[in-house]
């Protein structure tokens, strides 16, 4: 630990984790040769710690991408390509606050590391702040396209789709949904907090999702399937606030 005039600074390996943090989501030219030096005073006994981590978010990626992928799967078994086809498309144009949501969290990750390493409970309490004024911000915008989705769909496809009500109406909140749960999942990954946990429960979600889905699905068709999916989800907005209240609070105390 660096403490300099009653102010903690990063340490040379945490400073190093955020080097590699910031490389692997791209990363400049100055962050590699910021590395290249830094290495010479990397302690190696620290090395199994990083690939612990690294493994830790790898599987956590995974179990996501099974998660999002795997639905499309699962209506293609038991319902048919067509609905397939539909709920793609559809959930395809309400990813688009997603992915925008993403562009606006990408940065936070090394935010929350660098502030937390920092220990400036201020400052993590404004980057929250920010995120959840975009979140909300972001989320009108859903709406709109919701509105906007027979215009949009009739320019896009050149025709007319029969879409069921329900399906754009569920596949703009999950989206919402996945947007806030996202805002708390970043802090935590960011921070290393309670990364086992999250580990546990998204694999268990994972798990899940095919039985519960082929439970489902013979009741409520496409609709079943979006029930799982916020169901996969949940641990962002379920457990995910909750932790992140516990480290702010543990924070502020110190």
């Amino acid at each position: 630990e660096i403490v300099i005039d009653n102010i903690k600074l990063a340490s040379i390996d945490e400073i190093i984790a955020m080097k590699i943090d910031v490389i692997q989501r791209g990363g400049r030219k100055k962050d590699f040769w910021d590395l290249f030096f830094l290495m010479k005073y990397f302690n190696l006994k620290i090395s199994n710690k990083l690939i612990n981590l690294g493994l830790r978010f790898f599987l956590i990626q995974l179990s996501a991408l099974i998660i999002l992928q795997g639905s499309n799967i699962i209506i293609l078994k038991f319902i048919g390509a067509e609905e397939v086809s539909v709920f793609s498309l559809v959930y395809k144009y309400f990813n688009v606050i997603v992915t925008i949501f993403t562009l606006v969290l990408t940065p936070y990750w090394s935010f929350f590391t660098d502030s937390y390493a920092k220990n400036n409970y201020n400052q993590l309490k404004q980057g929250f702040k920010q995120l959840l004024i975009s979140w909300l911000a972001i989320s009108m915008v859903g709406v709109v396209m919701w509105i906007a989705l027979p215009f949009s769909f009739k320019i896009w496809l050149n025709q007319e789709l029969d879409i069921p009500a329900y399906l754009p109406v569920s596949l703009l909140l999950f989206s919402i949904f996945s947007n806030l749960g996202s805002v708390f999942i970043y802090f935590l990954n960011g921070t290393s907090s309670y990364l086992n946990f999250q580990l546990v429960i998204v694999l268990a979600f994972a798990a899940l999702l095919y039985p519960l889905s082929a439970y489902l699905l013979p009741t409520y068709g496409v609709l079943g399937v979006v029930f799982t999916m916020f169901f996969a989800n949940s641990y962002g907005v379920l457990f995910a606030p909750y932790l992140s209240y516990k480290v702010l609070k543990r924070l502020k105390s110190n």
